[in-house]
């Protein structure tokens, strides 16, 4: 089969003399593998990032990837850990969302910022 994922992404921001609308609609993207990680996982404030858990794929075959942040009021980053060391490469405030490829390099992190934070999320195997 092909196209087993579908992806309705809309960029809109207008205020004064600032408008933006990007809208490429939605687009579909072939899922090679059948197999997801994630859930709900408390992210402590914890230096050097808290791993998440990828049972069920690996580094390897990392897809696409949705992250939610359920606290109301505090954020969260995303990113990765080299040599004990973490880099965010997103973050995401209370109540947002984000949607990226995974690099299929390091495993993702994730540290919550001044308290922990639930954070939601879900990796397609590619």
């Amino acid at each position: 089969m092909a196209s087993e994922i579908s992806i309705s992404t809309r960029l809109y921001a207008k205020k004064t003399y600032l408008v933006v609308d990007h809208n490429p609609g939605t687009f579909a993207v072939t899922l090679s593998g059948s197999t997801s990680a994630g859930g709900i996982v408390s992210i402590p404030t914890t230096a050097g990032g808290t791993a998440l858990s990828l049972d069920g794929i690996t580094t390897a075959t990392m897809g696409y990837a949705y992250f939610r942040n359920l606290s109301a009021t505090y954020s969260v980053q995303i990113g990765v850990q080299i040599s004990t060391v973490f880099y965010a490469f997103a973050s995401l405030k209370p109540g947002e969302v984000g949607l990226i490829r995974m690099n299929q390099t390091n495993p993702p992190f994730a540290i919550a910022i001044t308290s922990a934070v639930d954070l939601q999320y879900t990796i397609l195997a590619d």
